[in-house]
């Protein structure tokens, strides 16, 4: 049973990951979606900032908002990656008991274990936070907003285009 566990934990982890890489045709999909979210957000959170010309702003910012957003999802990523990492690195005594306290929801459904629901609504906050410090730092810094609208938008970017996703459980689709 647990050499299973192994086998399907790492099949879980690589597979999205190289989906992506042997099916180029992918991005096809999640390239466009991602710019439509972040396009929706950032419209509709500017008008109800106050902020002028918001055509101008996107046309200034969206690109650098959407290629900032895939930024902060790696930053999540490599930090939900990090236990899986970590757990050869274990002595054996502590190997079954992180696998199944932390590495092994974390890749399969991370409610099953309070450590991974934690860990995984960690890696959302860390996107989050990174988005809305990119946002209001680099994307939005030159745009014709106050420091305040500049603040409400990168929140409102950082709270609906952080990678809920992470929370999807992954043995629902597979």
């Amino acid at each position: 049973a647990r050499a299973v566990r192994r086998g399907t934990k790492l099949y879980n982890l690589i597979l999205p990951l190289w989906l992506l890489w042997i099916f180029p045709q992918t991005w096809l999909v999640v390239l466009p979606a991602n710019f439509i979210v972040d396009l929706l957000v950032s419209a509709l959170a500017l008008r109800f900032a106050g902020a002028r010309g918001i055509a101008g702003v996107l046309k200034f910012s969206i690109l650098r908002t959407w290629l900032c957003g895939f930024a902060a999802d790696a930053a999540g990523t490599a930090l939900m990656a990090a236990p899986l990492f970590a757990e050869p690195l274990l002595p054996e005594a502590a190997r079954r008991r992180w696998s199944d306290m932390l590495s092994y929801p974390l890749t399969m459904n991370p409610f099953e274990s309070p450590a991974a629901l934690l860990w995984t609504l960690g890696c959302v906050a860390l996107s989050a936070f990174v988005i809305y410090g990119l946002n209001y730092n680099f994307c939005f810094r030159r745009a014709e907003l106050t420091d305040a609208q500049r603040r409400r938008v990168s929140l409102a970017l950082a709270l609906f285009t952080a990678p809920w996703l992470f929370l999807l459980p992954t043995k629902w689709l597979y």
